[in-house]
Order: structure tokens, then sequence, then C-alpha cells
């Protein structure tokens, strides 16, 4: 038998590959005597660990392989691979946050090598956590299937019977039904199309731009299993489902049951920013019950019984317009106390259910002062010591940093204290309030609003987001927004199934005069498994099977 090395083996091969290039490899490559000094277009040992090659250079750039290691130690004589590098700007969509990523692809092979972050996106500035990196393993995952599916002739729906098809024919196929719906033009069957999606990254295109195309109402979320009650207290308060925080800047850092340094929306572009704004002396205080990271290291833990934010932040309002320390001017020219002063009907309401002890005397900001003082009595720390089991001093701390921080105070509540307590929406209302009356809304420092920042808001994108965009749809779809529920801040997604198998409920509505439909003719489903998400997945089972 004859024996030979690895070494041996490969020579060979690439002799017979590569015939004189032998010499050199079949290659681009780098051996052990090259420096840094001599390559200054590679990167060898970065200077820093931010490193990232030149914004210029990202089309054309060369870097030795992994086993670069290899030369130092002599293991490697033959020299090391040079990838030719072409880096791409995307943006990670493994959760709401849309870091930014590059694709780092080998131009000889047009394959991605492997993803890192982008130095030059506002949020994670050049930082990913795992789920980022992993989007390379998702990309070449051995079980992806990356062209479409269509079931196999002669079988049924959830019978798991697959052939493969053309993305030709997939388009045709469901443009097809898609066309035989919509030309009917009746109410009813513009209802009988419905996008589903999971994650909305790309909700302001898909919405506006694709599903109005349609002329239909078919954009149905997952958020009301998701995170409606952490989005609902800014919306009642500001119209505006998120705060965005400046903690970079911020003299008060005060998270509710939210852990930047645990999890959670944004947590890593969030670390980054609060590891600046402590470096610059700002106080972190965490309200949480458990004893997480983030409270490890916070300036101030308070273990608010579970439920009971809500009242430590009216306890910390009431003393600050108490003893007149809250933000006067901004109040003033920020707020609808205007319109409350002259809402007689609800100021009566307040009075008759002992909210407040007497009506107000004029409609000036001064009675408008008076009234909130009147108003907000209650809620002493006393009070709210007793409702969070947590000691009178903790209330008194947090206040003198309150006092201390002004206008410069950072929050973003989510899901965390809101959707583990029934009305724990009314927590994120409370911050709001008392954002609101510190003057931190909009400052520098403090808490601004998440659509402030999108950019087709405000006409920031330009043509590419807003021109020619297709009116509004005129017809609603019942199915998305039952009527029952006319004051839910969201889609109720989850009752899909159970009102498409509802004929008494359909025939209710149908009686009243709404075009509910019997039944869907298409439906999207994107980054959204139903049976596998929501609690009622066997339902779903049976409603997609009909």
């Amino acid at each position: 038998m004859i024996k030979t090395t690895r070494r041996n083996f490969l020579k060979g091969a690439a002799a017979i590959a590569g015939g004189a290039a032998l010499a050199k490899g079949v290659f681009e490559k780098v051996d052990a005597d090259n420096k840094v000094a001599n390559n200054q277009e590679l990167t060898f040992e970065p200077e820093h660990l931010d490193y990232y090659p030149p914004f210029e250079k990202w089309n054309d750039w060369k870097e030795p392989a992994g086993d670069y290691w290899k030369l130092h130690g002599g293991a490697n004589r033959d020299g090391v691979k040079l990838i030719n590098y072409m880096i791409v700007p995307t943006v990670c969509n493994n959760c709401e946050a849309a870091c930014g990523l590059t694709a780092w692809i080998d131009k000889d092979t047009m394959v991605v090598k492997k993803f890192m972050g982008n130095p030059f996106h506002s949020g994670s500035r050049g930082r990913n956590c795992a789920k980022g990196y992993a989007a390379l393993s998702q990309m070449y995952d051995p079980d992806r299937i990356p062209f479409p599916l269509k079931r196999a002739p002669g079988s049924k729906r959830g019978e798991n019977k697959w052939v493969r098809t053309t993305w030709e024919e997939a388009l045709e196929t469901i443009g097809k039904r898609m066309r035989e719906v919509l030309l009917r033009g009746d109410e009813e069957s513009k209802k009988q199309i419905i996008y589903q999606v999971g994650r909305p990254n790309e909700m302001s295109f898909n919405v506006k731009r694709v599903v109005w195309s349609w002329g239909v109402d078919g954009r149905n979320s997952h958020t009301n299993v998701c995170s409606a009650s952490g989005r609902f207290g800014g919306i009642i308060v500001a119209g505006d489902d998120r705060t965005s925080p400046d903690f970079g800047n911020s003299k008060l850092i005060l998270l509710t049951s939210s852990h930047a340094a645990d999890a959670g929306h944004y947590y890593q572009q969030h670390a980054g920013y609060i590891a600046d704004g402590r470096a610059k002396g700002a106080k972190l205080v965490v309200i949480d019950p458990r004893l997480s990271n983030s409270a490890g290291m916070a300036d101030l833990w308070i273990p608010a019984w579970p439920g009971t934010e809500a009242a430590l932040l009216l306890a910390i309002i009431n003393r600050l317009v108490q003893e007149n320390k809250f933000d006067r001017k901004f109040v003033e020219r920020w707020t609808n106390w205007k319109q409350l002063m002259k809402d007689k009907d609800y100021l009566n309401f307040l009075k008759e259910n002992g909210y407040i002890t007497e009506l107000p005397k004029g409609e000036t900001f001064d009675d408008f002062v008076e009234l909130v003082k009147d108003l907000y009595k209650d809620y002493t720390f006393e009070w709210a010591a007793n409702e969070c089991r947590i000691p009178v001093s903790m209330i008194e701390k947090l206040y003198e940093m309150v006092v201390w921080a002004g206008n410069s105070i950072t929050n973003y509540q989510w899901r965390g204290p809101a959707a583990g307590n029934r009305g724990g929406w009314m927590v994120g209302r409370a911050m709001n309030i008392l954002l609101t009356f510190t003057g931190s809304i909009g400052s520098v420092g403090g808490t601004g609003w998440h659509h402030w920042h999108v950019i087709d808001v405000g006409d920031k994108g330009g043509d590419a987001c807003m021109a020619d965009t297709p009116p509004p749809v005129k017809a609603w779809n019942e199915l998305l927004w039952p009527p029952e529920w006319p004051l839910s801040s969201y889609e109720l997604s989850y009752l899909m199934p159970h009102l498409l198998s509802d004929d008494e409920w359909r025939n209710k509505w149908r009686e009243k005069g709404l075009k509910i439909p019997n039944k869907v003719e298409v439906w999207f489903s994107r980054i959204y498994n139903p049976v596998w998400i929501n609690p009622d997945g066997f339902r779903w089972v049976e409603t997609l099977k009909d």
C-alpha cells in the first residue's frame, strides 16, 4: 500500500489542478515572513478591539483565513489563503431590535463567510449579541429549504406531503388566486386576503406600499400575544407605543422590571449606551422584584412587589407636584391641560366619584396645578411603601435622585411589569406621566419616542418611503379587529381561527350589516408559526386544514 501524508496529498491535488501554479499555491496566500508592516491592507492583529476596515475599502478587502495562527508557530509553512471580501451592510432580523450587521462575502465563491457588526449603525454601533452572529448558521443550515414547496398532487392539507416547485410557478399560482379574488371588487372579497406577520420590522414598507396597493385591510400581527400591554402605556399618554431613551447622556437611568444587562428588546444596544451614561456619572435605579444582573449593578435596587410599580411612580409624581418641583414650563407647553380644564363633564365625574374634593375655580394653568395636587394627594410615600412592600426610605432616596436629575431621566418600559400583571400597562402610563412632569420627554439625556426616529415619519426618508403611497383602505376587516373590542390597541390576531369557525358570531354581525367573510382565500404567514406560538395551537391546526 502506498503511504502518503495529508500535505503530500494536497500538494498533488494542487499540482493536478494548477500545474505551474504550485510554486505559489492555487490561491493568493500569505506566508510566515509577511508582517503587518509589509501588508497594510491586511488585518492580522488589529490595534483596537473595535477595529473595522475603512469604509471606502469595503468592496475589496483582503484578510487571511482563520488558520493564520499556524504561521506563527511554524505548523503551516505553505502559507495561508487570503480571502478577498466584499463587505455588505445588512440588518439582523432575529429580534425587533434590528441591529446592524455586515455580511463578509468571499468574492471568489460568493459565499458569506461570516457576519460581523456594523460600526455605522447608530444603535448597535458594531456590537451584536449571539443571535446576530448566528445568522450565518441560519443561512447555511442543512435543514433550511431554499426553494418553494407545494402540496403533493392528491394530498390533503396537514398530511405533510410536498413536492418542489419553481419560484415562477409559486408566484403565478399565488398571484392568479389573488387576482381572482380582487377582481370581484366587493368588500367581502377584499377581506379574504390577509398578510400575517410575527416580526413587523418591515411594516412601513409592506403595509403602506404592498398591502395597501392590493386595496385590502389585510395586515395582521401577533402583537397582542407579545407586547401590546407594554406598548399601551405610551399610546394613551403620547400616541406612541415605545420610548427611545437617550441613555448615553442621561443623569438618571430608571428601569422598571426591564433588564438592560440581561435581556429584552434592544438590550444589546441599550447596555452599551447605559454604560456610556454611567461612565459620565449617571445613576442607575432598577425597580425589580428579583435581584437581576441589572439590579446587582444598580446604584439603587427597589424590589417592589410585582405589579405595584405604578404606585411607587404615582407617589413620586405626587411629591413633585405638592412641592412644586416639577417642570412647570414643559407641562404648560406640551400637555393638553387646557382641554382637561374645559371638559366640565369629566371634571364633574371626578368630583362625583371622589377623585377630587372640589371643582377647579377657573381654567388657568395655576388652577390645573391645584387640580393635580388634589387628584394625586392620596398617593403618599407611606401608601406606596405599603403597596410595594418596601421601606419609605427607598422611596425617599428615589425622589432625591429624580429631583437631582431634573429633565435628564431615561426609561424604557416593555413587557416585564405590563405582561406579567393584570392592568400592568398602568406601570408604563405612570412612568410616562413622571417623565412628562420632570420635562424628560425629548430632552438631551431624556426619553424620546420611537417613531420620532423612524425613517418614514416626517418625510425623513423622502420619496423612497412616502411618495405615491397607495391610499389607506376604507373597508375594515372584522376578522382582524372584531367589533366587540373597538378599544383594543392592536389586532386580536389570535382570535382569527375562532372567528372563522364561529358561524353564530359571523351571522350575528352580518345581520347588522357588516360584510364578514366566511373564509380566507389567501393567507400569508411571515416569521409567524401560529400553531407553535399561540396557546390554542390545535384550533389553528383545525382551521388551516379546513
